[in-house]
């Protein structure tokens, strides 16, 4: 693995193809390569498997910059938080939601998935350390400490909405559509073997909880952010994507 990495540091060898990325090099070598490059957006996957983490699956898709983890909700925080209690389960409660266990992506983990995913892009917003537990009350404190201003849950959670529509502004004014907003098919089958032997996603059940997450966005069915959500947002005077 060593030498592999240090072929694609020097771009010599197999080292130069793989040094763009899997979706480059599945292009380049063509011949259905393309189903073997584990990307969203040309973002490869990280360790966290999407196939037991349907609210990070969902991260996965609609992320602007693709297959992040980060600004994401991992299931387990909240499947178990009564065996292992998690500063994030509350952070929901004074926003009206309520997670608890579940194996779904019904409506309400799609809308709690939204919050923490605010939460996340706030937090690099802030360039707060995503390892650090820091509740949205907490984060209301460090930011009035430091800047002298005195904000809310809602107004950060606003700032945060405004960022993710103006990044879905900014991807769709280049060309994405709901067709980027996908995992690789490979995660709707389950694997030959071990623990995943018998879990896949539901391509159905995914698209649904997409088409959702737009909703809750202010977006059309296209992902396309509305002419009344950016009027909302006070972002309606940045040039319009035709």
């Amino acid at each position: 693995m060593l030498q592999l990495i240090e072929l694609i540091a020097k771009r010599e060898k197999i080292g130069d193809l793989l040094a763009e990325g899997s979706a480059k090099a599945a292009e380049k070598i063509g011949k259905g390569a393309e189903k073997y490059a584990m990307h969203v957006k040309k973002l490869e996957l990280p360790m966290h498997e999407p196939r037991i983490n349907k609210a990070l699956s969902l991260g996965y898709m609609v992320n602007p910059h693709g297959a992040d983890h980060l600004d994401n909700m991992i299931d387990i925080f909240f499947n178990n938080f009564a065996q292992e209690p998690s500063v994030m389960v509350p952070d929901a409660v004074p926003l009206g939601l309520e997670p608890g266990p579940s194996k779904d992506i019904d409506p309400k983990r799609v809308a709690l998935f939204k919050i923490f995913q605010l939460k996340r892009i706030l937090h690099d917003s802030l360039v707060i350390c995503h390892l650090l537990p820091y509740s949205l009350s907490q984060t209301i404190e460090i930011t009035a400490k430091v800047t002298g201003w005195d904000t809310s849950v809602m107004e950060q959670c606003r700032i945060a909405e405004r960022i993710l529509t103006m990044c879905r502004m900014f991807n769709v004014r280049e060309g994405f559509s709901p067709l980027d907003d996908q995992l690789p098919l490979r995660f709707f089958e389950p694997t030959v073997n071990g623990p995943l032997a018998h879990h896949s996603l539901s391509f159905e059940e995914m698209e649904q909880a997409k088409r959702y997450y737009y909703h809750l966005m202010g977006w059309d069915e296209n992902g396309v952010p509305m002419t009344e959500k950016l009027e909302e947002l006070g972002i309606d005077q940045i040039t319009r994507i035709s």
